[in-house]
């Protein structure tokens, strides 16, 4: 066991600096004399090793977590915010969960309005059926997804252009965050 001071005493130790000495002032003897104050005073905390007391892991499985699930907010705010407004606007609706992998998947193979309108509908409801994987069936939001896809007043832009080759790129980039977060996720149960 290690003794140190925690964030909630930081302020206490710069009051007790500042009564001590009267100044802003920082150098080491001073900083030193704070401290032995501080001890004095018993205005300690107990520091407790992870690794010591066998936290570690979990604390490093929770951290991990924490930055997958940041990193793939920040994604899907990006997607949300720039692309989808740009290019299929109507299809943000559908995004309806941040668990939502079969929406990431069907927009990885159907990006743009024109891609879904270029097949008869029962053929897109079919294709884009067999990509979702899901325990429920999505007939009928695929249907409604089509429906909007036709009305849609979103920028047209091929399937080969630029812009679209990054819109997917950032698709499978969270595709691939989604499935890092299922992975976590059964180690934390």
């Amino acid at each position: 066991m290690v003794w140190s001071f925690d964030s909630s005493q930081a302020s206490q130790s710069l009051a007790t600096r500042e009564a001590l000495h009267n100044s802003w002032d920082k150098n080491d003897p001073k900083d030193a004399q704070v401290i032995l104050h501080l001890l004095r005073n018993r205005m300690t905390q107990c520091f407790y090793d992870p690794v010591m007391e066998q936290t570690n892991d979990l604390q490093e499985l929770s951290k991990t977590h924490h930055q997958v699930s940041l990193r793939k907010t920040r994604l899907q705010h990006s997607l949300m915010n720039h692309y989808l407004p740009l290019y299929f606007p109507e299809a943000e609706r559908f995004l309806c969960t941040t668990r939502a992998g079969w929406f990431v998947r069907l927009l990885i193979a159907f990006p743009t309005p024109a891609s879904d309108t270029q097949l008869p509908e029962a053929e897109f409801v079919a294709t884009a059926a067999q990509l979702l994987r899901t325990k429920h069936s999505k007939e009928s939001v695929l249907r409604s997804f089509y429906a909007k896809a036709k009305e849609s007043i979103g920028i047209p832009v091929t399937l080969e252009s630029q812009a679209i080759s990054t819109f997917r790129l950032l698709l499978a980039d969270h595709l691939e965050l989604c499935r890092k977060r299922e992975e976590l996720a059964p180690h934390g149960t």
